[in-house]
């Protein structure tokens, strides 16, 4: 057993062997390569940069080559150049001597053109002279038109106003005045139906014992207002002249009692009935100003109809007196209007 064990190792070791004679070779053969490869890359280096050498030689003679064709160029245009100058010269001599003729007849011609020039300037100044004379007659022909013109459309247009205005005159006239009968007409029919329905009202309100008792009542108001201010006037009166009667001298004190009684009453009584008699005055000048129409008209005549006709309706809801009713009615109205007249009055100022 120890042999064959002896043996195998034997033959692993020689196998090891030989594999490491294997890889040593391979080794060789690898630096080997290596080296030639690093041969061939310095070659190839050493290549490239003869190669690039040349290319610039070759690029330095190329630029030498184009530059001498181009001076090869220029040399031929040059002989070119020269050969069209001869050329040329020759032709601005003949160009020369034929300008020289065209000069010599262009002056003949200027010349001939001045001589005829100054002849028509001669003739045309005689035309202008005569041309002006005729301009100043026409002027005056044109000024004494102008002014017979002006004149006869003076008077044309002077008939023409007069007669306008005559037109105008009448034709306003005409209007005006029928405007005046149409509103006489109609006003006319206006108040008629006014003063039949006031007519047919006031009867059936005379007739009406509720309107009747209402008129009765409202004068014994009024009278009894009248008799209570005035008593107590005359207290006021009274009492005022009291301060009199306190003066220790009884003529004085007589004289001065009736005096300061009689001034008193004078003066609330005048100064009330003044006041009453203003107010009332400015009311009526107010209202026959602004409100005397025909829509006072009507709403009079429709205040006293409602009193009339609706008078027991009116007294079965509201104990008021109609007369005094319809006379706070129409006063609202009057108020109300006047009210929308200031207004209007002041959104125009």
């Amino acid at each position: 057993m120890n042999g064959l064990n002896g043996s195998k190792e034997d033959e692993i070791f020689s196998i090891l062997e030989e594999t490491q004679d294997q890889l040593e070779q391979l080794q060789n053969e690898y630096d080997q390569l290596k080296a030639e490869d690093l041969k061939t890359q310095e070659e190839i280096s050493r290549l490239s940069s003869e190669n690039s050498i040349l290319r610039n030689k070759l690029q330095q003679k190329s630029e030498t080559i184009v530059s001498l064709n181009e001076k090869i160029g220029t040399l031929q245009e040059s002989d070119k150049v020269i050969d069209e100058n001869l050329n040329l010269r020759k032709k601005n001599a003949k160009l020369q001597e034929a300008s020289r003729k065209l000069q010599k007849e262009c002056e003949a011609e200027v010349a001939a053109a001045k001589n005829n020039a100054t002849e028509a300037i001669a003739a045309l100044s005689i035309r202008e002279r005569n041309v002006s004379l005729r301009e100043d007659r026409i002027c005056n022909l044109e000024r004494n038109l102008d002014a017979e013109v002006d004149s006869l459309a003076e008077a044309k247009i002077r008939d023409r106003e007069k007669k306008m205005n005559a037109y105008y005159v009448a034709s306003v006239k005409s209007v005006y005045s029928k405007y005046d009968r149409m509103t006489a007409g109609y006003r006319g029919i206006l108040v008629l139906s006014v003063l039949y329905g006031l007519i047919s009202t006031l009867i059936m309100a005379a007739r009406n014992d509720t309107i009747i008792h209402d008129t009765i009542e409202m004068v014994e108001w009024i009278v009894s207002g009248v008799s209570t201010v005035s008593e107590r006037i005359i207290d006021v009166g009274k009492i005022t002249s009291g301060i009199g009667d306190q003066i220790p001298q009884p003529v004085v004190a007589i004289i001065a009692h009736w005096f300061l009684m009689i001034t008193v009453i004078s003066v609330l009584a005048g100064g009330s009935i003044v006041l009453i008699a203003v107010a009332l005055i400015k009311y009526i000048l107010f209202f026959k100003e602004h409100q005397t129409d025909e829509i006072s008209a009507f709403t009079g005549l429709f205040t006293l109809a409602v009193g009339v006709f609706a008078g027991d309706i009116i007294r079965s809801v509201l104990p008021v007196n109609l007369i005094t009713f319809m006379i706070l009615l129409f006063m609202i109205y009057s108020v109300v209007r006047g009210m929308i007249y200031m207004n209007n009055s002041l959104k125009v100022h």
